[in-house]
C-alpha cells in the first residue's frame, strides 16, 4: 500500500467508523428499549410506570453520552482522574435524586408522619429504589466508558498506521534515491572504460545511458511498475554492457513466463545485476554471467551467477562499496515482507544470487 492510499483509507476508515459507530450506538439502545416494553405491552400495567421507565431511560441516555463525549476525553484520557471521579459523582447524585422527585410527583408521595412508629413508616422510596438505579448507573457508565476506549483505540491504531507507512515511505525515497546515483555513477565508469580506448561504441552507449535515465526519472519515480517495464530496462542494461565486454564474458540472459498484469517495485532487481557485471567480469580471463528470471503465476524467481574475477578474488579493488546491495535489501525488507527471500552464495569461483518474490 503507498502512502498516498494509506492516508485515503484512513480518512475512509474514519468515516466508515463513525457511520458503524452511530449505526451500532441506535441498534443497542433500541435493544434496551424494546426489552421493557415489550414486557410492559404484554401485562396490564399503568402508564404511570411506561412515563417512569421512558423518564429514566432519557436520563441514562443523557448519561451514556456525558461520559462518552465529555468526561472521558476531557479528564479520563488527559489523566485527570480525580476530575473525572468528582464529575460521575455529581451526576450520579443528581439523577438519584431527580428520580426520586420524579417519582414523589408521580406517585404522589409524601414523606412519612415523624410521630409514626418507625415499624409503621413505609419505606422510602429513594432507598428502596437505590440498588437497582445505582446498578443500572454503572452499568451505562461501563458501556460508555468500553465504546469510548474502544474507539479511541481503533482511530490510535489507524493513526499509528498511516505514521507507520508515512515512516516507511520517507525511508523508501531515501533509499530509491541513493540507488539511482549508484547505478549511475557505476554505469559512467562503464562509459570512462570504452572512452579510454577510444571505443565507437561510445556514442551508443551514451544513447543507451539516456534511455535508462529517462527510466529511472520518469519511470521509477512511482512506487510500483509494470514488470513488463522493469524487464526491458533490465535488458537495456544489459545491452549497454554487452558493448564494453569482451568475447571473453560469456553472457546469458532468459527470460521465462507471462510478465504481463504483473507489477514490481522499481529497480528492485537491477543491483544483484549491476554486481555480477561489476565483479564478475575479468578483460585477462574468461568469465560468466548468467542471469535467469522466471514467472510461475505472482512469483517472480531469480538466479545471477556470475564467475568472480581474480582482482576481487584478491582484493585488489576497492571500489565496491557495498551500498547498492544493502539499500536493496533494505528496500526488499520493506516493500516484500514475510513475501520475499533472498540467497547469496559463493562456491570456489562462482557467486550466486537466489531471490523470490511474490508481486501478489
Amino acid at each position: 500500500m503507498t502512502f498516498n492510499s494509506a492516508n485515503q483509507y484512513f480518512l475512509l476508515g474514519i468515516r466508515k467508523f463513525k457511520v458503524y459507530s452511530i449505526i451500532i450506538h441506535v441498534l443497542i439502545w433500541l435493544f434496551f428499549l424494546s426489552i421493557p416494553l415489550a414486557l410492559i405491552s404484554s401485562h396490564e400495567i399503568p402508564s404511570i410506570v411506561l412515563h417512569w421507565f421512558i423518564i429514566h431511560f432519557i436520563l441514562l441516555v443523557m448519561l451514556f453520552y456525558l461520559n462518552f463525549y465529555v468526561f472521558i476525553p476531557q479528564f479520563f484520557f488527559k489523566e485527570k482522574y480525580l476530575s473525572y471521579a468528582i464529575s460521575i459523582l455529581i451526576v450520579v447524585v443528581a439523577i438519584v435524586v431527580i428520580r426520586y422527585l420524579i417519582s414523589r410527583l408521580n406517585m404522589g408521595l409524601t414523606l412519612p408522619d415523624p410521630l409514626m412508629s418507625f415499624e409503621r413508616r413505609p419505606v422510602n422510596p429513594m432507598i428502596k429504589d437505590l440498588p437497582p438505579t445505582l446498578l443500572t448507573i454503572f452499568m451505562t457508565l461501563g458501556l460508555s466508558t468500553s465504546f469510548a476506549l474502544a474507539q479511541d483505540y481503533i482511530k490510535k491504531e489507524r493513526i499509528k498506521k498511516v505514521i507507520e507507512n508515512q515512516r516507511l515511505h520517507t525511508e523508501l525515497q531515501f533509499l530509491r534515491y541513493q540507488v539511482s546515483p549508484h547505478f549511475f555513477f557505476n554505469t559512467l565508469n562503464s562509459l570512462y572504460s570504452l572512452s579510454l580506448i577510444k571505443s565507437p561504441k561510445t556514442p551508443e552507449s551514451i544513447l543507451k545511458l539516456s534511455d535508462l535515465m529517462r527510466y529511472m526519472i520518469y519511470e521509477a519515480n512511482a512506487d510500483y511498475v509494470s514488470l513488463e517495464k522493469e524487464v526491458n530496462y533490465i535488458q537495456s542494461y544489459i545491452d549497454l554492457q554487452r558493448l564494453r565486454i569482451t568475447d571473453n564474458v560469456k553472457l546469458e540472459f532468459d527470460v521465462k513466463g507471462d510478465i504481463i498484469g504483473l507489477k514490481i517495485a522499481p529497480m528492485i532487481l537491477i543491483t544483484f545485476i549491476e554486481n555480477a557485471f561489476k565483479f564478475g567480469v575479468d578483460v585477462s580471463s574468461k568469465s560468466i554471467i548468467k542471469i535467469s528470471l522466471e514467472l510461475q503465476g505472482s512469483k517472480l524467481n531469480m538466479v545471477v551467477q556470475n564467475s568472480i574475477s581474480q582482482k576481487h578474488e584478491i582484493g585488489l579493488d576497492k571500489s565496491g562499496s557495498g551500498l547498492g546491495l544493502s539499500n536493496t535489501t533494505k528496500r526488499l525488507a520493506l516493500i516484500y515482507p514475510d513475501k520475499h527471500s533472498l540467497q547469496i552464495s559463493k562456491q570456489e569461483f562462482m557467486h550466486f544470487v537466489y531471490i523470490n518474490i511474490n508481486l501478489s
